[in-house]
Order: C-alpha cells, then structure tokens, then sequence
C-alpha cells in the first residue's frame, strides 16, 4: 500500500503546466535582458497578461508562450471551467508543443471562444516568431 502521505498516482514530483518550477513573481521585461522581449505596440496586452498569476516566471514573453501552457493558464484563470490544465504539458519539443497548441485549439479557442488558429500560426508561436503570441493573446483578450 502507498502512504497516505502520497498526494495523487505520481506523488508531490508530478509536473503540468498547473503546477510547475518558478514563482510567477517574475514580470516581462523585469529580468536582465527582458525589456527586449516587448514588442511596441502591445503595452496593454503585456499588462493584462501581468495582472494573471502564472505558475512559472516569466522571462521571454514569446517563449514563455511558445509551448501553450502559459496561454491555457491566461484563459483558465478567467474561464476556469473551459480549460482542463492537466491537458497541458511544458515542452521544449517542437513536436509538444504543437501537439499543446493543437489540443488547445480544439477543446478551447474553436469551441468556447468560437475561433480557431491556423496550421501557420501555430508554427510561428512555436518557432517563437515576433508578433504572434502577442497577436494571439490580442484576439482571446478581445472575446
């Protein structure tokens, strides 16, 4: 028998996007060399993003978002009963992340937000292209 003290099938070392490494005290554009990650332009996107407690620390806003889970968490924390977290995972993988942002858009954006992102798009937030996240975040922030 496990002990009681075991929390869940994989115990206290389990990792998903809801619970992860990291503070989330961190803000973009704090830490050293931050400030260069902001693209002009989306000020208020930035500080609406800040205002959400994430679960690890924000550093580079493009590949912070580049795997998904930081946007699925951005729209858990306002609609928590549309986004099931343990669905996410944090990857480095391109093919991961893909995997995340396709699971995303599925079950979330095309579903309860009644919009759905490309095959292109996808790619360029996980090739960390400049605009995309922010782009994307723009579209959810306005629905």
């Amino acid at each position: 028998r496990r002990p009681a003290s075991t929390a869940g099938r994989w115990g206290a070392q389990a990792r998903s996007c809801c619970r992860t490494r990291g503070s989330g005290a961190g803000r973009f554009g704090g830490g050293p060399g931050g400030a260069k990650t902001r693209m002009p332009g989306y000020e208020e996107i930035y500080e609406w993003v800040d205002a959400v407690p994430l679960t690890r620390t924000r550093r580079n806003f493009g590949r912070d978002m580049s795997d998904g889970c930081m946007v699925a968490q951005i729209i858990h924390f306002f609609a928590p009963d549309i986004v099931d977290m343990h669905n996410y995972s944090e990857s480095l993988s391109v093919a991961r992340k893909r995997d995340n942002w396709e699971q995303l858009n599925l079950k979330v954006l095309k579903k309860h937000l009644r919009f759905k992102i490309t095959p292109q798009q996808i790619e360029d937030l996980c090739a960390v292209k400049p605009d995309a996240a922010e782009g994307l975040l723009d579209q959810i922030k306005t629905r």
